[in-house]
Parts: structure tokens; C-alpha cells; sequence
């Protein structure tokens, strides 16, 4: 194994675990639910907003390590 995999495995296993598997494996187990992803994409929205919020989330963090690196600096 090269170093780098071990690298990005060792970060990757740092993470904890999806918070949200559970909720959305008993989510998909819903009888009705092929009914009601015919007419509004409930997946495709569940996706969506989680890409947001992440993508929220990181932009925030950065700006918060930035402000604190200049203010450091200043």
C-alpha cells in the first residue's frame, strides 16, 4: 500500500460514521413512499440539501480558520 492511501484511509476512519444512515434506511423501508416519489423526488431533495448543507458547512469552517489566521496575524 502506497503512503498516501494510508494517509487518506487514516483521515477517512478520523470521521465518525454517517449519523443519518439509520434514519434514512427505515425512511426507504415506507410502503407508500414509491407512491408518493412519483410526484414530489423525495430522494433527489433529501440529496440535495445534504450537498448544500455540506457544502454550507465547509464554506463556513474555512472562513472561520481564515478570519482567525488574519486576525492572528494582524
Amino acid at each position: 500500500m502506497s503512503v498516501l492511501y494510508k494517509f487518506f484511509k487514516m483521515l477517512v476512519d478520523f470521521f465518525p460514521e454517517d449519523p443519518f444512515l439509520a434514519l434514512l434506511t427505515d425512511f426507504k423501508a415506507l410502503p407508500a413512499l414509491g407512491y408518493l416519489n412519483y410526484f414530489v423526488p423525495i430522494s433527489f431533495m433529501v440529496n440535495a440539501t445534504s450537498i448544500w448543507v455540506g457544502a454550507v458547512v465547509t464554506y463556513r469552517v474555512i472562513k472561520m480558520v481564515v478570519d482567525f489566521v488574519i486576525k492572528l496575524f494582524k
